[in-house]
């Protein structure tokens, strides 16, 4: 099992009460595997993606990513993790707003003793014509390609992808998850996307439904479609 996580919990105090954003959350993915979280605003799906990725902490339970155990690192430790393993795709996009898009992608190729070859990257993405373009310059699908290049470029063994479509228009948005189904399939990249579109649950390996911090089904997706076929 690639990652594992059991009776995770991450509670917040607001004010005299706790809220359980995760309550004894345990789950298996192998690796390779493509898992979609579904759930409401609120239902702790991005708290659980902000765990995985290190970003946010645990209060009790067990995570294990590869030979990683997340609750034994200290920050530098955790920082090291996200830099080596980590790929993160935000619904707002966080580029870089003075730098153009191939600088913007070069920036994840740092990050990495073994990066992507930046040109094939530029042109799986199709914005190798943008690449001199800054962020202001750039719609939103164009934004959302160069955060997945940046992601993708350090060649990381997880993927994580919260909303990515959430901000864009249901063409945008086709092409943007086009794209991610090709880094699936040219890579074999571990990917978990958070997403509250239902119509995107197929295209996934696993679909994980979560409510009220607690995930109410895991289930193996045996009719996989195609983004084309959605």
């Amino acid at each position: 099992m690639y990652l594992e996580l059991k009776d995770v919990c991450r509670y917040y105090q607001q004010g005299e009460s706790v809220v359980k954003a995760l309550d004894h959350v345990s789950l298996g993915l192998e690796k390779g595997e493509f898992c979609v979280l579904l759930g409401q605003s609120g239902s702790g799906k991005s708290t659980l993606l902000n765990l995985i990725g290190g970003i946010d902490t645990m209060n009790s339970g067990q995570m294990k990513i590869g030979d990683y155990v997340i609750k034994d690192m200290d920050d530098s430790h955790l920082t090291q993790y996200r830099r080596d393993h980590i790929g993160y795709i935000f619904q707002q996009y966080h580029l870089i707003p003075d730098l153009n898009v191939r600088e913007n992608i070069e920036v994840g190729a740092y990050l990495s003793d073994d990066p992507l070859d930046l040109e094939e990257v530029l042109e799986v993405l199709k914005i190798k014509d943008l690449q001199d373009h800054f962020p202001n310059e750039l719609s939103g699908g164009q934004q959302q390609r160069t955060a997945i290049g940046r992601a993708m470029i350090k060649k990381p063994n997880l993927l994580l992808c919260d909303e990515p479509t959430g901000a864009l228009d249901s063409k945008t948005s086709r092409e943007i998850l086009k794209f991610i189904e090709d880094v699936h399939d040219k890579y074999g990249t571990t990917i978990i996307m958070v997403t509250h579109n239902e119509q995107i649950q197929y295209m996934a390996d696993r679909i994980i439904r979560i409510l009220d911090g607690a995930i109410i089904s895991d289930e193996r997706n045996h009719h996989k479609r195609r983004v084309d076929a959605l």
